[in-house]
């Protein structure tokens, strides 16, 4: 959640000041789409290792139900 607050506010403020400058919203964009990238890549990461520990439990039958 940390970094996705942190992207908020970059875009925010790359917004405000290009809509005080006149200019266009593309730097703004650019930054959300990369705070999306990161965002994605931690949750497919952590996915992952979940899925891995899982594959590992049950392969080992560490608990036995």
């Amino acid at each position: 959640m940390y970094v996705a607050t942190r992207a908020n506010v970059r875009v925010t403020y790359m917004a405000a000041i290009n809509l005080k400058n006149g200019t266009s919203l593309q730097s703004a964009f650019v930054v959300a789409f990369r705070g999306g990238c990161v965002m994605g890549f931690c949750l497919v990461s952590l996915a992952l290792i979940v899925l891995t520990f899982i594959i590992m439990v049950y392969k080992r039958n560490i608990f036995y139900i």
